[in-house]
């Protein structure tokens, strides 16, 4: 492996962590401002269901989030009596909130393991119902339950699963990073790669017919199918060399007013192209 390779897999491997740390920041930060909005949704629906006048809500606390410069809310309180939709709402918003995040990863990447994306939420459940619930002041009781007394079992998994959340998605995402890797490596060294590969074909002369023999399954002109069938094969063997600029220099086809399966022929050719990002509509002249 040359130094150069090295470079480029040291690169990708510093830009994959750096997105790592910088996907679960934002999902650590996001998850505290879904929290407590969930806490005041909740609190206006049940507000409404109960009839009663829409309370004010408040916020008395900010801690520093991993963003300089941001600060992420904590506590919220009401002026009156609280609702189960209130005390539950802050739990139920961030448990639907990590769906949603770990179904758009799944949805956006194309990792083979990504499936393992989906423990987030179960782990986010388990964490919101001992450390909000159990021993927090999402309950009836406004105050941790008896369970949560210093150095309970109770009390040991909440600690863990409330200070292990950013350890815990940093070991569910890496191997599923770690498989983007050639991905991030390949766009590194496009990125400080300044040539240009150009593939050059020319007289592919589609509609070509010539001696009088017939393909048996089509019954068209034995050449004539072979011509057509070899350009796109050409174009195979284009796409899985990913070129920058693919030039055809002329004589597309056999005559002026080519036959009719030559069109369509050169139709599929452009759809083969523009799914491989070698060519889109607005390229062709």
């Amino acid at each position: 492996m040359n130094e150069k390779r090295i470079v480029e897999i040291f690169l990708s491997f510093l830009l994959s962590i750096f997105f790592i740390f910088f996907i679960i920041c934002l999902y650590f930060t996001l998850s505290f401002y879904i929290h407590e909005s969930g806490h005041i949704f909740g609190g206006i629906i049940g507000d409404v269901i109960s009839g009663n006048q829409i309370q004010e809500y408040t916020i008395s606390n900010w801690v520093p989030s991993p963003f300089p410069g941001l600060a992420m809310p904590q506590q919220t309180h009401n002026t009156s009596e609280n609702t189960a939709f209130f005390i539950l709402g802050g739990m139920y918003a961030e448990i639907i909130f990590s769906l949603f995040f770990c179904l758009l990863i799944y949805v956006t990447f194309n990792f083979k393991t990504k499936v393992w994306i989906l423990v987030i939420p179960l782990f986010t459940t388990i964490r919101q119902f001992l450390s909000n619930f159990l021993c927090g002041t999402d309950n009836p009781f406004n105050h941790p339950y008896a369970l949560c007394q210093e150095n309970s079992i109770v009390s040991f998994l909440f600690r863990w699963f409330d200070y292990s959340l950013i350890l815990v998605l940093f070991i569910l995402i890496f191997p599923v990073i770690l498989e983007e890797l050639p991905y991030v490596s390949d766009k590194i060294r496009h990125f400080f790669d300044f040539t240009m590969n150009l593939i050059h074909i020319a007289d592919t002369h589609l509609g070509l017919a010539a001696f009088n023999r017939l393909d048996p399954e089509s019954g068209m002109n034995l050449r004539e199918k072979q011509v057509y069938d070899n350009f796109l094969k050409a174009i195979d063997k284009i796409i899985q060399h990913k070129p920058d600029v693919l030039v055809h220099a002329g004589d597309l086809f056999d005559v002026v007013k080519p036959k009719t399966r030559a069109y369509p022929t050169v139709l599929e050719a452009l759809d083969r192209l523009n799914a491989a990002g070698i060519l889109s509509p607005w390229h062709f002249r």
